[in-house]
């Protein structure tokens, strides 16, 4: 929430009491944001945190939200790939020992860290599958929709991990008018694989086909500590994770959407064709035949309520 004070604007964020958790989430939001204040140039400041009650008050970041200006399907502003590559190159330079603590020491094992990616998932298909089973049988899930992609973790190469933000989007970044990005919401950060923050963007982006190009492009000269080896091929391996996460976890969001009624009718509808793309991206993972037409997705989710 903005809040208007006497020094100015400001930011108040507040959990969000009851929402599912479809994520690996390894640290509270602040805790990073205190961490990467001396290292990240283009993120939110804390001035305030407080645990009970839960909140955190941030500096107010001015500008145009990136889907706002620029929503799926149009072209991103030209600093856009630019300020991303950057900001993983600075992530990389933040110590380890300057991290928050974990429950385990951290480790650069890719296949514990995508291990621990996919048991979120399967968790989430399994706590969903008795009341949502049946939308996912209508939208072609395979019984078990994770073989591929857990038997691909064993081939994911070693590299060095660092901080990765794991959730930069177009709803998640902030352009001003310097046409400078500041990368929000940083509460999905975990010590991981940077391909995998490579990964999560691009999924999440939906890049035109050469801005996909130059941001790998300007990724690899940014971060050559990462772009080493087979990476091509274990960012494809990350890709299909998320393409079948975002089939498990979005179909059962958006039919609780379409349940609630809250959002208008446009909005209904491009959440329709949202999944209709990420059936196909996650059917091309399982080698399945897909030709769902949103009058049918839009059906199926309708027929849980």
């Amino acid at each position: 929430m903005r809040i208007e004070t006497s020094s100015g604007p400001i930011n108040v964020r507040i959990p969000v009491n009851g929402a599912d958790m479809m994520d690996l989430r390894l640290w509270p939001e602040v805790k990073v944001l205190r961490t990467i204040e001396p290292f990240v140039s283009a993120a939110p400041r804390v001035r305030w945190d407080s645990t009970d009650p839960a909140y955190q008050i941030q500096d107010h970041v001015q500008g145009d939200l990136l889907d706002h200006i620029a929503p799926r399907g149009h072209a991103v502003p030209q600093c856009v790939p630019r300020d991303v590559a950057q900001l993983f190159a600075e992530l990389r330079r933040i110590p380890i020992e300057l991290l928050p603590a974990t429950p385990q020491p951290p480790s650069d094992d890719p296949f514990l860290f995508a291990s621990q990616l996919s048991a979120v998932t399967q968790r989430v298909f399994r706590d969903n599958r008795e009341q949502f089973g049946p939308l996912y049988r209508r939208l072609g899930v395979p019984d078990d929709p994770f073989a591929a992609v857990t038997t691909a973790w064993r081939t994911l190469e070693s590299r060095s991990f660092r901080l990765v933000h794991a959730d930069v989007h177009r709803k998640n970044m902030i352009i001003r008018d310097s046409q400078q990005v500041v990368f929000l919401d940083w509460e999905l950060a975990l010590y991981g694989d940077p391909v995998y923050d490579v990964a999560t963007h691009l999924h999440k982006m939906g890049y035109l086909p050469n801005e996909r190009a130059t941001f790998l492009t300007l990724w690899a000269a940014a971060e050559p500590e990462a772009a080493t080896g087979r990476w091509e091929s274990d960012l494809q391996t990350y890709l299909n994770h998320e393409r079948i996460k975002s089939v498990i976890v979005d179909s059962v969001r958006y039919a609780k959407v379409l349940a609630e009624g809250s959002a208008t009718r446009e909005q209904e509808h491009a959440l329709v064709l949202n999944l209709v793309t990420k059936l196909r991206w996650a059917h091309e993972v399982w080698r399945q035949d897909c030709s769902f037409e949103p009058e049918f997705v839009e059906a199926a989710l309708r027929a849980y309520r």
